[in-house]
């Protein structure tokens, strides 16, 4: 998607070498941000990220199909709750296609994959918090953030079909659900705005921001969780962070020479089920360390 926006903003032809030149320029900013620490660099890109996510989502809420955006959002709400359990659980297996089955288990498997890291990051960065307002503001506050985005910049974007809009029709016509490309419809809609010079370039940045905050967190707690005798308070060493830093970009260009997105699928749902079983038994370790000192 980074990828896709680049190439619409600097008018480039989108391609391996635009994505390699795209993960270069990610990893020398997470390597920097992770290098300087929590403080001084991941909180600063973190806290930058959050500012422009917050404008960007307003001013598409302003600039966009406000009514339908609200009208929408709140109805599917609505239909969300009311019918979760059915909807975690749906493979579509009666409608002859396996769209609604795959995303159902490779979001499984991507969040049982994702949970661990993230569980070990929060609980780094959340010293002196009781563990109630840890959990509702990841629970709460990740929750709200998520509906916010898929709200605002889905219903946008099922507006522009609805309207008719050319170049989403155009995009929307293929047969199959799965072949319809994802990057490019963010572009489309992108391209729809006012000021839509403007909207690429904090989208571009805003983006950029969130991989490399997400990687700055991955390196962060890799470089902890492998540190021996490492203080509660304590960060792990410099030359530690930097290693893991360029280890996981070197995974990406990895996965995106097997094949991108299909790579990251597949890799996900094999990772998944065993990191499954072990959530499993840490879950219980901790329900009995609770209860244990109660």
């Amino acid at each position: 998607m980074v990828s896709a926006v680049a190439a619409d903003l600097f008018d480039v032809e989108p391609g391996f070498g635009l994505d390699m030149a795209v993960l270069a320029g990610l990893t020398a900013v997470f390597s920097v941000s992770v290098s300087m620490g929590l403080d001084k660099g991941i909180k600063r890109l973190s806290d930058l990220n959050a500012v422009l996510a917050i404008v960007l989502l307003v001013f598409v809420l302003l600039a966009g199909p406000t009514a339908f955006i609200i009208n929408h959002a709140t109805d599917s709400l609505g239909v969300m709750l009311q019918n979760y359990i059915t909807m975690s659980l749906r493979t579509g297996v009666a409608e002859g296609s396996s769209f609604s089955a795959d995303y159902t288990v490779f979001y499984w498997a991507w969040w049982t994959a994702w949970a661990p890291f993230m569980g070990l990051f929060v609980a780094r960065i959340s010293g002196g918090r009781t563990m109630k307002s840890t959990i509702l503001g990841c629970v709460v506050g990740g929750s709200l953030g998520c509906w916010a985005g898929f709200a605002i910049l889905g219903n946008t974007a099922l507006n522009l079909r609805l309207t008719e809009y050319q170049p989403m029709v155009e995009l929307m016509s293929v047969t199959a659900a799965s072949d319809v490309d994802g990057p490019l419809a963010v572009v489309t809609l992108l391209q729809s705005l006012p000021m839509s010079g403007v909207v690429f370039a904090v989208f571009f940045v805003l983006s950029f921001i969130f991989v490399a905050t997400s990687l700055d967190s991955a390196a962060f707690t890799l470089a902890a969780t492998a540190s021996k005798d490492l203080p509660n308070d304590g960060q792990p060493a410099r030359w530690h962070r930097l290693m893991w830093a360029f280890v996981l970009g070197g995974m990406a260009v990895a996965l995106m020479s097997l094949g991108g997105i299909k790579a990251l699928q597949a890799a996900s749902v094999v990772v998944g089920l065993p990191v499954l079983i072990v959530m499993g038994l840490a879950a219980f370790s901790l329900m009995r360390w609770l209860r244990d000192h109660d």
